[in-house]
């Protein structure tokens, strides 16, 4: 008798398992290959306030980790912005939808405990790392599509319109430093995953706008290189210095 109880527990665990997972896939559309816009704005919708004051989705919550994976699969943007085959003004209002969606999955998941510290910083790395790679192609396409649009494209003011936007792009992608101030949310091996956004992300921009304004990024460079505790992230931080301001690059070795 005990080991047909024994069996039929199994049994149910089993079903339950089962059911949840299904559960978990059709409420999150975890069958989809990719996620649009509409998709991220019910999720979102459901994370924000179905997990409020618990665990959300993420790598402390292993019932769930699938879903935040995909929320930060590149991919999920990189299928419609990469193909050529669409038009340029489709692919950038696609990009401005992303964009907002980014903004908000960074709100959702920045939250701090008692101590001050990130509850999700792992997480908070990689939503910050799928908002640099988005906001690259979102500000390309952008002016792209300015271009495209324009009546004279080498028309002073929207020559003045691109270079300005571009540098909307620099400042927003000096707010990835603020991390800095964090820096005991993390671990050594986010810490690692932190740096890495630099050599991923700040490098390529510096290549591709090489006459663009890095003022503000150099700044707050500065006074977070103050900041920094470990030898890591100040190496790091003073890379890029010097990718930015090559002239010092002596004056650090």
């Amino acid at each position: 008798m005990k080991s047909i109880s024994s069996t039929l527990l199994l049994i149910f665990f089993i079903l339950f398992v089962g059911c949840s997972t299904n559960n978990t896939v059709e409420r999150y559309r975890l069958d989809k290959r990719f996620w649009t816009p509409k998709d991220y704005e019910k999720i979102l919708a459901d994370i924000k306030y179905d997990y409020e004051g618990t665990t959300k989705p993420s790598y402390s919550n292993q019932e769930l980790v699938m879903v935040y994976k995909k929320l930060v699969d590149h991919e999920n943007f990189l299928i419609v912005i990469n193909d050529d085959e669409l038009g340029v003004n489709h692919r950038s209002d696609f990009a401005s939808e992303m964009f907002k969606v980014s903004n908000r999955m960074s709100n959702i998941y920045y939250d701090v405990n008692r101590e001050d510290k990130l509850v999700y910083p792992l997480e908070m790395i990689e939503i910050s790392h799928f908002g640099l790679d988005l906001q690259s192609h979102y500000f390309r396409l952008g002016n792209e599509a300015i271009i495209q649009n324009a009546d004279d494209p080498e028309a002073n003011q929207i020559k003045k319109l691109l270079k300005s936007n571009i540098q909307v792009l620099i400042s927003n992608y000096s707010a990835y430093l603020d991390f800095v101030k964090q820096e005991d949310s993390f671990s050594e091996d986010e810490l690692s995953e932190y740096v890495k956004g630099f050599e991923l992300y700040f490098e390529p921009l510096v290549e591709k706008y090489p006459e663009a304004n890095f003022n503000k990024i150099v700044t707050k460079l500065d006074a977070m290189s103050k900041k920094a505790q470990s030898e890591t992230l100040l190496k790091a931080l003073q890379k890029l210095r010097v990718q930015l301001t090559p002239e010092i690059e002596e004056t650090l070795e």
